[in-house]
């Protein structure tokens, strides 16, 4: 019986962190934005795995995800990691996908913002 309980809870956890993300077409891609409005005290990992279905989703419908750092396509077996990169107060954060190797150059870009 705890288990379904615990399976109800993780359901509704992700459904209610699903609702904070949109896919919305951007310069003719489509994108996984975590909307401020929406965004009240989000778990982590929660996020990190609305954000995978999101990207799931997107591959559903025959969009591709390119790595914003060096503009290739994921394909199967690349390992990846999500990053949420905010765009100042009460905007909305870009969710992107992106390589592991491209991590460090992230790093620079979003440190370079502050």
């Amino acid at each position: 019986m705890d288990v379904e309980k615990d399976l109800i809870s993780f359901k509704g956890d992700l459904d209610s962190h699903l609702n904070m993300m949109d896919v919305e077409e951007v310069n003719g891609e489509l994108k996984v934005l975590l909307k401020y409005k929406k965004a009240g005290t989000g778990n982590k990992e929660m996020l990190n795995q609305a954000a995978m279905i999101r990207f799931e989703e997107i591959n559903n419908v025959g969009g591709t995800i390119k790595c914003p750092m060096c503009k290739k396509v994921f394909k199967q077996g690349h390992e990846k990691f999500v990053a949420f990169i905010p765009n100042g107060p009460k905007k909305n954060a870009n969710i992107e996908m992106v390589h592991n190797h491209c991590a460090k150059k992230l790093r620079k870009l979003v440190e370079g913002r502050k």
